[in-house]
């Protein structure tokens, strides 16, 4: 496995300030994870190592990073050694030698640039572009994998493309069952910002209700190609749980 952080310069709106990135060297499958602060780097590691153990029943043998005290430091060194685990760092100022890593957080940090700009969205949607980020390139064909994709490498399945939307495009969520009555709006304007690890459908913003939602179901096509700017008050709002994007 190699891993790296990364630092934003803008924090999103539910908080997060950094990203994990987790790659699987054989696969090239990439996980990524939201942070509050670097604080939370080798919890959400020992959780990642928990996940990889239940789902594939595989243990990781090495574990390559920068020499950063996000990474080397006690606990996660005792946690290394305690399973077995090659620990390998990269020499000061030396990022080369944790090259996989540093060349997945820049294809991450320019597929967020391009989705933020190309749907005109605040920055601080930048952990809603990761995640869909994340899921876009572990289901897309890469130099190293040939013509099967990571997600076909780790899960033994082709993906599936019928689902894929436009980041930022324009859509009105069904929301028949929460109307007060059958005179009421059946859905409102909202924002697609990507696919929930957690549910099965898709995460919409809207700002008249300054959050994100979950939809099965959508009552007309999503408009593409149409700047949603307007549509995109940031407002703060309660964090939610970004883990690994689901297959």
């Amino acid at each position: 496995m190699h891993s790296d952080v990364w630092t934003s310069p803008v924090p999103s709106i539910s908080g997060y300030k950094f990203y994990l990135v987790i790659i699987d060297d054989f696969t090239h499958y990439v996980w990524s994870f939201p942070l509050l602060n670097k604080a939370n780097v080798v919890p959400t590691f020992l959780k990642f190592c928990s996940y990889v153990h239940t789902h594939f029943r595989l243990p990781i043998v090495a574990l390559q990073t920068d020499n950063g005290r996000k990474f080397d430091n006690y606990t996660m060194r005792r946690f290394l050694q305690a399973h077995g685990m090659a620990f390998r760092l990269s020499c000061p100022y030396t990022s080369a030698q944790n090259g996989k890593a540093e060349r997945t957080l820049r294809t991450l940090n320019d597929s967020v640039r391009a989705m933020l700009l190309h749907a005109s969205a605040p920055p601080q949607f930048w952990v809603e572009a990761l995640a869909t980020a994340t899921n876009l390139i572990n289901i897309r064909p890469c130099r190293a994998t040939g013509t099967m994709t990571p997600h076909q490498l780790l899960f033994g399945t082709p993906p599936t493309y019928d689902h894929l939307r436009v980041f930022g495009s324009l859509c009105f969520p069904n929301q028949t069952a929460t109307t007060a009555n059958k005179l009421c709006p059946r859905s409102v304007p909202c924002v697609f910002l990507g696919y929930p690890a957690d549910h099965k459908g898709y995460r919409c913003y809207a700002s008249s209700l300054h959050g994100t939602s979950c939809s099965t179901s959508l009552s007309s096509p999503f408009v593409k190609h149409v700047t949603c700017a307007r549509h995109l008050q940031c407002h703060p709002r309660r964090r939610t749980d970004h883990g690994p994007v689901a297959p």
